[in-house]
């Protein structure tokens, strides 16, 4: 079982509300053998990447710090889930997901 852990800082000026939850635990999976969960510094609290409402109670605000922590065994993969979730987590707005 291999571990990949990064830092983002979230660049959605709403912060983590209901689309880009939606979207990250939508993006999540599609990446079935993976877990990732995140923590919030600023809250001192973690959320499953699966779970929209764990997600949303962590109350990410724009500019926060929030590091991402993926287990799984296909590395590969992992990498490319990486690489998706930093897109989103670099996205500024979210209005036109649904």
């Amino acid at each position: 079982m291999a571990t990949i852990t990064k830092e983002f800082t979230v660049k959605n000026i709403k912060g983590w509300h209901a689309r880009p939850c939606a979207l990250i635990a939508r993006t999540i999976s599609q990446y079935p053998g993976i877990s990732v969960t995140f923590y919030c510094p600023a809250r001192n609290a973690s959320a499953s990447g699966t779970s929209l409402f764990e997600m949303m109670v962590l109350a990410v605000n724009c500019g926060d710090r929030v590091t991402a922590t993926l287990t799984g065994n296909d590395t590969k993969k992992m990498d490319e889930l990486l690489f998706v979730l930093e897109k989103i987590m670099e996205r500024q707005f979210f209005d036109g997901d649904f």
